[in-house]
């Protein structure tokens, strides 16, 4: 390497240094993240809100006589646990947010800078290369968490616009199934006023701009929808019992059905905050492994790897 080149790099270096350790104040601030941070603060509201509901409503179907109940409650209790789950994952990616930028660009970064220094002044390759893999390996995992958290917006935001077609489709089929001359003003009227309400709230939506809004909005008609009905039975059962023997079928058939509402909101729920952020992880690795030649195949792959060539060599 040229004395020229070795000095261009230095050079390059220092900035890179210096620019990093100003950089590393500002990305440690809640006001550089403060849309993603709005996102989970929002989605662990809705959380939150689940974890009470579920575990309201199994304290309501263990109020219905005969224990009929308890299988119902077990469910919802158990469904509470699985939201706690979730709700550790949204916590553990608010604080990597900017705990991920204090290490890369506090630390990493300046060292990578510092060994590349090195690596130029005294001519060595092996420096070179390893800082180039520090500095790759720091922006990688800086840019884990935002990439997480708009893929997660991604899907929340492409699961609710199906929802709300499915939603608009249903209406409409209804709507027209009870169509009937006698009162086809009436109905019109009533269509066109549902129709009017849906598009509102499809533009009202729409105009919020914000797929975490859209997003907690599902996760929180789920938390009403089963709130409400706990408080339902709850009522029902110490103000008129005799009209919950009468009716506990019709309770426990829709305590299932809010039961596969919070269970889909769970999925949801543990795909976004759990899946999507191992997939990013995975992928970030791989591209590091595609341009740096790292090693990060985990060891079941290897071991997996290791016996299909030992096969291939018997035959």
């Amino acid at each position: 390497m040229s004395s020229l080149a070795k000095i261009i790099i230095s050079i390059v270096l220092v900035i890179v240094l210096t620019v990093s350790l100003v950089f590393a104040v500002k990305a440690t601030k809640v006001e550089t993240h403060s849309a993603e941070i709005e996102y989970l603060e929002q989605k662990e509201q809705s959380g939150k809100g689940l974890i009470a509901a579920s575990a309201a409503t199994s304290v309501a179907m263990t109020l219905l006589p005969g224990d009929v109940g308890t299988p119902l409650a077990e469910k919802f209790a158990d469904i509470s646990g699985y939201f706690t789950i979730a709700l550790c994952a949204i916590f553990l990616e608010k604080y990597l947010l900017t705990l991920t930028g204090l290490v890369a660009f506090k630390f990493l970064i300046p060292g990578a800078c510092v060994l590349g220094l090195f690596g130029v002044i005294f001519d060595t390759y092996r420096l070179r290369h390893i800082a180039i893999k520090i500095g790759l390996f720091a922006i990688a995992i800086y840019m884990l968490v935002p990439f997480s958290v708009k893929a997660s917006q991604i899907i929340e935001a492409t699961y609710n616009i199906s929802q709300i077609e499915i939603s608009e489709y249903t209406d409409s089929a209804s709507s027209k199934a009870v169509t009937s001359p006698a009162v086809t003003g009436g109905t019109a009227g009533s269509s066109a006023n549902s129709g009017s309400n849906t598009s509102g709230g499809t533009n009202a939506s729409g105009g919020s701009g914000s797929t975490g809004e859209n997003s907690t909005g599902f996760f929180e008609k789920i938390a009403n929808a089963v709130k409400s009905f706990g408080q339902k039975v709850e009522k029902a059962v110490t103000e008129i019992p005799e009209t919950v023997s009468n009716n506990v079928n019709s309770y426990l058939e829709e305590g299932e059905k809010k039961l596969s509402q919070l269970i889909e909101g769970l999925a949801i729920m543990i795909v976004t905050t759990c899946l999507i952020p191992l997939l990013v992880i995975i992928l970030f690795l791989y591209l590091l492994k595609i341009l740096m030649g790292l090693d990060v195949d985990p060891l079941w792959i290897k071991d997996a790897g290791a016996k299909a060539r030992g096969a291939i060599k018997r035959k």
